[in-house]
């Protein structure tokens, strides 16, 4: 199996969720947008979608990826794997459900 092009080999552990962050696209007042990367992280939440869960999560479970959630930003951590960027989050800063 290639795993630099296929990150679906990670499996979460010890109650943490695999997320993606969703990204946000910002305009400027004159209708420009902004790449993610320009001006600062400063937001206290991030939108994101679960990829995968723990088996060991209470309050999550498999029928919740896809779900969208809002996270606290400080709490993600990203990891590399084989080249593949993975960002994960334990499930007690998960702030809520988005329905989208």
């Amino acid at each position: 199996m290639d795993k630099t092009n296929n990150a679906k080999f990670f499996a979460p552990k010890n109650r943490r969720l695999w997320i993606s962050s969703v990204e946000k696209e910002e305009g400027t007042k004159s209708g420009v947008l902004l790449p993610e990367e320009y001006g600062s992280k400063n937001d206290k939440y991030t939108l994101a979608k679960v990829v995968s869960v723990a088996n060991d999560c209470t309050s999550f479970g498999a029928h919740d990826m896809g779900v969208h959630v809002v996270v606290d930003t400080h709490m993600i951590e990203s990891i590399e794997v084989f080249g593949a960027k993975l960002e994960t989050v334990l499930e007690n800063y998960v702030i809520g459900t988005v329905v989208m």
